[in-house]
Formats: C-alpha cells, structure tokens, sequence
C-alpha cells in the first residue's frame, strides 16, 4: 500500500511541478516567482513525506498537509495574478485529491 501511496504522490507531484515550469518559463502565465514556491511546496512536500514514512514521526503528516493545500493557495494566486476570477471546481476537485492521498497516507503506515 505505501508503494502504490508514494507512486501516486509521485506522479501527482511531479505534474505540479511540471505545470509550474511550463506555465512559467513556455507559456509565460506562470510569474517566477509562483513557479519557484510552488516548486518549494513540492520539496517541503517530499521531505516531509521522507519524515512520515521513514523516519516514523507521525507528527510529519501535518508538513505533507501543509505542503500540498499551500500549492493550492499558490495556483489560486496564479488565477487571481492572471486577472482572472477563479473557478471553484478545478480548486475543490485539487482540494478532495489532496485530503485522498493525505487519508491514504494515514491508512498505509
């Protein structure tokens, strides 16, 4: 269960930060500065997932929580930076994955 948890983080993550690089540096929609945090939130994301599992501090869930809905906070800016009115469902569609892998987190240790 843990392998198939990191794989889906794995991937989740790694089309985040490829997003970020893309919207940012390609399309140009993305300021640098939101690209580097969130590419900040996927390394807080990772170490604290590091935490959790290998080094058993179940207190480090919080970090992987906090990691996450903080990349949520940073695609929000994005929208609102872009002159944009932010649309609910892609963010409440991004928050329910989010609380998904954190339950799924919780139940593979």
């Amino acid at each position: 269960m843990k392998i198939v948890v990191l794989i889906v983080l794995g991937l989740y993550l790694s089309v985040i930060a490829f997003s970020a690089v893309l919207g940012s540096l390609g399309a140009k929609i993305i300021t640098k500065r939101n690209m580097l945090l969130t590419l900040f939130g996927v390394l807080v994301t990772i170490a604290f997932t590091y935490l959790y599992f290998w080094q058993g501090n179940s207190s480090a869930i919080y970090g992987v929580a906090g990691g996450l809905f903080a990349m949520s906070g940073i695609a929000l800016n994005n929208a609102a930076n872009m002159g944009q009115r932010p649309n609910l469902k892609p963010q409440l569609i991004r928050l329910v994955v989010d609380v998904l892998i954190l339950v799924a987190m919780f139940l593979a240790r």
